[in-house]
């Protein structure tokens, strides 16, 4: 019987399938990435939770897609068969009394080296379902909920608000009720095939002066684990030629782009743009008590951007001239009358200016 792989909660309503990573007849295992996706937060890649020979495939590069969309049909590996067929057999037999088991949740790949906790969503004590939404981070791109791969009841947190988590760090700690597998000695073990991955050729980058540097209006196809070492070197994938199948950009492509960048900086050809001098070091302790506090990601990126449209766009001063001296005898006059009266008022132009704008 086919098993139906569905699109799990990945944070967000929809997302576009960039690309389909198995064909119909590969043998896949658990945890093998079958297709690429991308949304308004982030791009990842998309696990297989079952082992097994791909079937059919349901959806096509382009389609959008939302939590529970059948991605594709997987018929099972041969262990799975055997134990299916062996449960037929001894459907008479007696089910194994369920065990109770501790699981500890971890932070999967989300795109990003590090991101901040910001909210909890679940307490000690409380019962959640798989895929409900256990705790809200905010990282350099957009802020999400990452859901429980299991279903269970909530034993211990792992993390508090504030604190900066990164891929594999503990969450929380589940009570996790499970069906043990019941033995059956009498049915032959197979081994299941080794899952063997499509082999991509990979094409190494050309450094070339002509085409190392290009403009994509397109998006940037690239895996996390490519968009990491990007965002360690700085590197704007947009502007990285990919040399992997449909243009999706390699690690290698982004290794290319870095060096070409530092052999045209040291030839002369870089440097600052703005020409500016380099920031004082100014010890604020002098004027008195100081604190820091740690920006949120989004307050970061939002400095950066206004920084740069502060540098970037001209600024524009207008100058107009206008003929103002029977409007100054008016105000000498308003003062003069103000002084008889011992009022203490005085006019100057910047009341007469207020009061046109």
């Amino acid at each position: 019987m086919a098993i139906e792989i569905h699109l799990p909660d990945i944070g967000t309503d929809s997302a576009d399938v960039t690309e389909i990573l198995v064909n119909i007849g590969d043998t896949i295992e658990m945890d093998t990435p079958i297709i690429g996706v991308e949304s308004d937060k982030a791009a990842m890649d998309v696990p297989s939770p079952k082992a097994g020979t791909v079937k059919e495939i349901k959806i096509a590069v382009g389609d959008s897609i939302s939590t529970g969309t059948l991605l594709l049909l997987l018929d099972p590996a041969d262990d799975e068969a055997i134990a299916t067929e062996a449960d037929t057999a001894e459907g008479k037999q007696k089910p194994a009394e369920p065990v109770i088991v501790l699981r500890e949740v971890s932070l999967p790949d989300i795109g990003t080296d590090e991101v901040n906790v910001t909210d909890i969503l679940v307490a000690v004590g409380d019962v959640i379902a798989q895929e409900q939404p256990i705790i809200s981070v905010e990282g350099d791109k957009a802020a999400m909920e990452v859901p429980s791969p299991h279903k269970g009841k909530v034993v211990e947190t792992k993390v508090s608000i504030g604190d900066s988590v990164s891929t594999g760090a503990p969450l929380i700690v589940l009570k996790v009720t499970e069906q043990p597998d019941i033995a059956t000695p009498s049915a032959p073990v197979a081994t299941p095939p080794v899952a063997r991955a499509p082999v991509q050729q990979q094409v190494h980058q050309s450094v070339g002066r002509e085409n190392s540097f290009i403009e994509n209006q397109e998006y940037a196809h690239a895996s996390p684990s490519v968009r990491r070492v990007a965002r360690e070197f700085g590197v704007n994938l947009a502007k990285v030629r990919g040399s992997g199948r449909k243009g999706r950009i390699l690690k290698e492509d982004v290794q290319n782009y870095v060096k070409e960048a530092l052999r045209v900086l040291e030839s002369g050809g870089g440097g600052d743009p703005l020409g500016l001098l380099p920031w004082p070091e100014v010890d604020f302790h002098q004027f008195g008590d100081t604190e820091e506090q740690k920006l949120t990601k989004i307050k970061k990126l939002t400095g950066a951007n206004l920084h740069r449209n502060w540098v970037r766009i001209p600024h524009v001063t207008q100058w107009d001239e206008a003929d103002v001296s029977e409007l100054e005898s008016l105000r000498k006059k308003l003062n003069e009358t103000e002084a008889e009266k011992e009022s203490g008022i005085k006019f100057t132009m910047l009341v007469f200016v207020m009061k046109a704008v």
